[in-house]
């Protein structure tokens, strides 16, 4: 019964290590364009001792494997994020008006000049 289980908690092992090492790979090919040359290669290494690790079947050695996918997995997306996440970043607003310029910009971009007051009118109730 105790080497059912271990033998059980090795295949689940290993096959969470091969899902892992399939997501790196896909994240490779869908996003090679995106990533500089040292964090790609380092991930197929990466990949590769995992495969050739899976093949072999030492537990040891797809622990190991396991640590460096996984390293390498968490290096992409975090590349990968910044990439995004700069590409989304709104350009900055534009600078205020000079102090005594005369103008100033409404919230349409429009010039204002200083004859024209922006206000609302509130009526008695």
């Amino acid at each position: 019964e105790d080497a059912d289980k271990q033998r059980r908690e090795e295949v689940e092992f290993k096959n969470e290590v091969d899902a892992l090492t399939h997501n790196v790979e896909k994240m490779l090919a869908e996003s090679r364009d995106d990533l500089d040359a040292s964090d790609a290669s380092d991930a197929e290494k990466a990949v590769a001792e995992a495969r050739s690790a899976l093949a072999d079947g030492d537990m040891e050695r797809i622990r190991k494997a396991r640590d460096g996918v996984e390293k390498a997995s968490h290096r992409l997306a975090e590349v990968l994020y910044q990439k995004t996440s700069d590409a989304k970043t709104p350009p900055p607003p534009p600078p205020p008006p000079a102090p005594g310029s005369g103008k100033q910009r409404r919230g349409n971009g429009a010039a204002a000049s200083d004859d024209i007051i922006d206000a609302e009118v509130v009526g008695d109730n």
